[in-house]
């Protein structure tokens, strides 16, 4: 058309052609136009969204709205136009959506928004309510669309709800996540932002500060930092969508605080922190492995156009069922992807039966030109998905299908309805009546219900309000109308409520239930669920309770006993008067505060005692027990208690009936008492005892008794009658009959009597009636006394009246041979001493010598018959030396054998090479003639008396089996006979003091307690074995002296001598010469003093004279003793040493007492008085 040279009518006809291609393009383009409103109108009218206009003021009324609005919130699109938002917004979202508003009308105002109508697009949340007054949430994308605002607005009611439930999930999992045992940290941008407490408390940290805000690596060991790092990158930078799941565990070294290295188990998953890509890193105690996951998710949010906001599934079909169209949507809404289906048909697709019914669904809407829904399954990702779909028929003959997923819709109606059967059914078959109210009146009901009220069927009962099913009035006066509504208004205020309840039957009988009311919701109505049970019987046993426990409460009062009920704690519940009183309290309140265990028992362990008992004895027992009465004093009672447990089998508490048996006690004490006196007089009477009934059986009896009678069983006296040997007199049978007749007593005495051992008794029988309260004889004590001993002790008092008188005599012969002894021994001190000087100084003269070794031989054997006498008077203990036993025993059998009997043989068998023994000469000469003289005694009718003697070996074994031998060598004495022997009670008797089996004119005056205690004195020990009719044999050890030289007194010793100066004192001057000269010869000085004052008086002049102190023992006026006593008190550590002529009468400790060092006996030897002298000045 530029061209200048074209003409005019070349002009003309292109613009004609432009012409008709304009017309052309108009029409072309308003078919478009309309078949782009017709989708827009099919699809505004047709979604579940709500798509309004509004006026683009602060108003912003209704101008549009589509029809989904119904369907959302209850409103017909007609009666909100011209009614501004805000008048259905919330009003804290105003705060929001008015602010936001006013901004933008201002910007129009100022015609800022001229030409920017498309790019703007503002997105806002609010509540928006609905016809029914409930607020739903709502998202809204508003838009301008020329002078007003296009929204489209979808309810996210659920989706917000589900955000609520997120974010306590969240708290949830926060609390989950700090009370685990492993470490957690989340790591954002190359920190840790979040850690628990494991986690410090794993690596040695405190404070949240001293690990958030670092990197994860500063903990890591600098070997494994490059390889940890590696791991973080790599996660971080990973392309798999690996969001929330959990890498492999790996193995780290991390580092405490501390500086120790410690190995961890990590792994660690990629989440979204706050918007922003994180790792959640676990760690556990043991290893540190960390490994990082990156998943990257995107999801398309922005929808072309209007399916931006939408969710569902968008598509078209033609009539024969082909996919022309299908909008994007979730992946997981589809059953094949977009390209798998345009272009194809529903039976390419879908299996035949349901592509058949999808296509007839198609159709028909078609033909009916009319919207329809339709529900249907399908198939994806293997599991079964529902849809619910609405098809709208458009103008070209092909409809706009809408889906939604409601598969967990359908799940929760099949649910439902499940449980809607079962409730139906519990419903239907419960035994209590149950009841739905709606609006305060009857909606529905079950048959029990029915049942219950006495009516036909339930359609009587519906629609009526509780009242019309109740009396007037209810049992507290009020009108059942009024409390009923009452009563439904607190169940919905509070959700529940119980209570009982007087309701009426159809025959107008009234009776109660227990009623529970509950506020439910169902659908969005409020409902009162109800719940009948008829407590008529429970009534009536409660009735009959109250009457039951006013009976009981009446006679537990009036009781005289008392009665409680207790915690296990120790508290009483409960109390009669009568416990009250009982106890000495005031007031049952008074006794009611009281701690039981403290304050009624005397210690606290009795109470618990008598409960261990009851618990013993299945929770229930009478028992005995004392109570502190308020005064202090005791108070018995006998306790019918038992415990109480609930269906668990804990304690509920004790209960019981107390009676007082204090007297009842104290008498049952008394008895007692008098009954154990009264046995322990039976039982330790040394007379025999027993009780006779009229049928003359004997009903009690003491031991003593039945030993009398030889019955070693106490109870074959007890069933036995009176007819025993010792009631066979017949002056004892004609007693008995008396005094069972007449209550005459008797008494019968000196009685021989023969027991069943035939053992010969004389017993005293006395005998006394037995009588009853009444006066009634109903038996017999009698008394039998064994008097045997006391009639032989006389007989035998004569007999020991004789020895006595010839004891005496002996003591007086003793006495007067000792005073013999001790005047002979002064004469033959000097005797003895001259001669021995004088034997000294006869040098080579033989004749001489010989004649005063004549002398000396008188001499010593005058010695020998003075130890012989003071022997026999006993004051004489000879030291233990080294004896030969053969010697001794030889002397011994000489001595017995002109005593024993020709009939009884002796037999020796002595071993001669038997070592001597360390002993006392004379004690074991008396233990031999002590064994011969019992062995002979006991063979009276002749027999054999053998004496062994032998050198035993006493091993280890042998001495642990007798504690009195040591191992080492003994010599074994025995002496053995073939008499009449011993039973084994002998045997256990025979050393005791006192017992012997022999008449007493046949005792020796040693019996073998004393033998028994002198071979213990030696360190031996004596065995004896015996039976009856065998004879008995004694064994005796005695510890052999080992190494041992004998006195050779043939060899002649040098004797001592000294310089020291002695002190001689004895009141007989021959014997004090005889010492002077013995010393002095020897080269000692010494002077004489006749008595011991005069000792004194020099001494005390000049203590440090002296080195020796010779004194006689009995001195007139002062003793050897007394003049030791006196002069050590000068001359503390002086020297003493006493001769005396009465034998070795004075005791060790009495030496030690006075400091005597040394006793000599007169006739003093020079070789025994300068060695001893020697000995006592040295140790000085």
């Amino acid at each position: 058309m530029k061209d200048e040279n074209k003409s005019k009518a070349q002009l003309i006809a292109e613009l004609q052609i432009l012409r008709k291609q304009l017309k052309s393009h108009k029409n072309s383009s308003n078919k478009a136009l309309q078949k782009s409103e017709d989708l827009v109108r099919i699809i505004t009218e047709h979604t579940t969204d709500n798509i309004a206009i509004t006026t683009f003021d602060l108003k912003a009324k209704f101008l549009y709205v589509n029809p989904s609005v119904k369907q959302v919130l209850g409103y017909e699109p007609e009666n909100l136009l011209g009614k501004s938002i805000f008048d259905f917004i919330h009003p804290d979202d105003k705060k929001t959506v008015f602010p936001l508003l006013k901004n933008y009308v201002k910007q129009k105002i100022k015609k800022l928004l001229v030409g920017k109508e498309n790019e703007i697009n503002e997105t806002v949340e609010f509540r928006f309510r609905d016809k029914t007054g409930h607020w739903h949430f709502m998202q809204s994308s508003v838009n301008i669309l020329g002078n007003q605002l296009l929204a489209v607005t979808r309810d996210i009611t659920e989706q917000k709800l589900a955000e609520i439930a997120l974010r306590e999930s969240e708290e949830q999992y926060r609390s989950i996540v700090e009370g685990l045992m492993e470490g957690i940290a989340i790591h954002v941008d190359q920190k840790v932002v979040y850690v628990n407490k494991a986690l410090k408390k794993l690596l040695g940290y405190r404070s949240d500060k001293d690990v958030i805000g670092k990197n994860i690596l500063e903990f890591v060991h600098p070997d494994d930092r490059e390889m940890v790092s590696d791991l973080i990158n790599t996660g971080l930078s990973s392309k798999k969508d690996t969001k929330n799941s959990i890498s492999q565990k790996s193995e780290e070294r991390l580092i405490r605080k501390d500086g120790s290295i410690i190995i961890t188990e990590v792994s660690a998953v990629l989440i979204s922190y706050y918007g922003k890509p994180a790792l959640m890193v676990m760690i556990n105690d043991i290893t540190e492995r960390k490994q990082t996951e990156k998943a990257l998710s995107k999801s398309e949010n922005n929808l072309r156009t209007l399916f931006n906001a939408m969710t569902d599934l968008v598509f078209e079909l033609d009539y024969d069922g082909t996919f022309l169209t299908i909008a994007p949507t979730s992946p997981d809404l589809v059953y094949k992807s977009p390209g798998e289906i345009i272009g194809k048909t529903l039976h390419e697709i879908f299996p035949k039966s349901q592509a058949d019914r999808f296509l007839t669904f198609v159709r028909n809407c078609l033909d009916e030109n009319k919207s329809a829904v339709i529900e249907y399954p399908l198939e994806i990702g293997g599991k079964t998905a529902w849809f619910e779909g609405k098809a709208t028929p458009k103008s070209d003959n092909s409809i706009l299908f809408i889906a939604r997923d409601i598969t967990e819709r359908k799940k929760m109606d099949e649910a439902l309805l499940r449980s809607e059967s079962r409730y139906r059914m519990l419903f239907e078959q419960s035994a209590d009546a149950i009841l739905i109210i709606k609006d305060n009146r009857f909606v529905d009901c079950n048959y029990a219900t029915v049942k219950m009220l006495g009516y036909a069927n339930k359609q009587e009962l519906l629609d009526t309000h509780p009242s019309e099913l109740s009396p007037e009035k209810q049992p507290d006066g009020r009108d059942s109308y009024e409390k009923a509504n009452e009563m439904m208004a607190i169940a919905i205020e509070k959700g529940s409520h119980r209570f009982e309840w007087d309701h009426k039957r159809k025959n107008g009988e009234v009776f109660p239930v227990e009623v529970l009311l509950t506020s439910i919701s169902l659908e969005n109505e409020n409902f009162i669920h109800v719940v009948w049970r008829d407590i008529t019987e429970r009534k009536e046993a409660e009735k009959k309770l109250l009457e039951s426990e006013k009976r009981y409460r009446t006679l537990v009062e009036n009781m005289p006993d008392g009665v409680y009920r207790s915690t296990p704690e120790g508290k009483f519940i409960e109390v009669n008067t009568a416990l009250v009183k009982m106890l000495g309290y005031e007031s049952k309140k008074e006794l009611m505060k009281i701690d039981i265990s403290k304050d009624l028992y005397f210690a606290e362990s009795e109470r618990k005692q008598i409960i261990d008992d009851l618990k013993q004895f299945n929770y229930e027992k009478i028992v005995v027990f004392r109570l502190r009465h308020k005064s202090g004093r005791e108070v018995w009672v006998e306790d019918h208690g038992r415990i109480v447990h609930d269906g668990n089998g804990n304690i509920l508490y004790h209960e019981g009936v107390l009676r007082d048996v204090t007297e009842r006690k104290e008498s049952e004490e008394k008895i007692a008492e008098l009954a154990e006196f009264n046995k322990s007089i039976l039982t330790s009477a040394p007379v025999g005892i027993i009780t006779v009934n009229k049928e003359r059986k004997i009903t009690s009896a003491n031991k003593a008794f039945a030993d009398m009678m030889g019955s070693p069983n106490l109870d074959e006296v007890l069933e036995s009658d009176i007819e025993l040997p010792i009631f066979s007199d017949e002056n004892i049978k004609s007693s008995f009959q008396k005094a069972l007749e007449y209550g005459q007593g008797f008494e019968i005495n000196k009685l021989p009597f023969t027991s069943q051992w035939n053992k010969k008794l004389i017993i005293n029988i006395k005998g006394v009636p037995q009588k009853g309260k009444d006066g009634r004889i109903f038996g017999v004590v009698i008394v039998v006394n064994d008097v045997t001993d006391s009639v032989h002790a006389e007989e035998e008092n004569a007999k020991l009246e004789k020895q006595l008188r010839h004891a005496q005599k002996l003591e007086t012969i003793g006495t007067l041979a000792g005073g013999i002894a001790h005047d002979f021994n002064n004469i033959l001190a000097p005797i003895l001493g001259f001669t021995e000087l004088a034997l000294l100084k006869a040098g080579n003269d033989e004749g001489l010598t010989r004649d005063l070794n004549q002398v000396l031989k008188g001499t010593r054997r005058a010695k020998e018959l003075v130890e012989q006498i003071l022997l026999f008077s006993k004051q004489s203990e000879k030291e233990r030396k080294s004896i030969a036993l053969q010697s001794l025993i030889r002397e011994a059998l000489k001595l017995l054998r002109p005593s024993i009997p020709t009939t009884i043989e002796i037999k020796q068998e002595i071993n001669p090479s038997c070592p001597p023994v360390l002993a006392d000469a004379t004690q074991i000469h008396q233990v031999i003639v002590n064994l011969c003289t019992n062995a002979w005694q006991a063979m009276e009718n002749g027999g054999e008396l053998t004496i062994k003697l032998d050198q035993v070996k006493v091993d280890n074994e042998t001495a642990k089996l007798h504690p009195n031998l040591y191992p080492g060598f003994y010599a074994k004495l025995s002496v053995a006979d073939t008499g009449i022997g011993m039973n084994e009670e002998t045997i256990d008797r025979i050393f005791e003091p006192f017992f012997t089996t022999k008449s007493i004119d046949k005792g020796t005056g040693l019996g073998l307690s004393v033998v028994h205690g002198i071979v213990r004195n030696h360190h031996g020990d004596i065995f004896v074995y015996s039976e009856p009719g065998k004879g008995s044999i004694f064994h005796i050890y005695l510890p052999v002296v080992e190494n041992e030289q004998q006195d050779r007194q043939d060899i002649e010793e040098e004797l001592p001598g000294g310089t020291e100066r002695v002190m001689i004192v004895d009141d007989e001057p021959a014997v004090a010469e005889m010492v002077k000269n013995m010393l002095e010869n020897f080269g000692y000085q010494a002077d004489i003093f006749k008595s011991g004052s005069k000792a004194v008086e020099t001494f005390e002049r000049n203590p440090n004279n002296y080195d020796l102190v010779i004194s006689d023992l009995t001195m007139p006026h002062l003793t050897g003793l007394d003049l030791a006593d006196r002069l050590r008190k000068e001359q503390k550590n002086l020297p003493i040493i006493i001769m005396t002529g009465f034998g070795d009468t004075l005791t060790k400790p009495t030496l030690e007492h006075y400091g005597v060092g040394h006793v000599i006996n007169k006739p003093i030897s020079v070789k025994e008085l300068l060695p001893a002298v020697r000995k006592v000045l040295d140790e000085s």
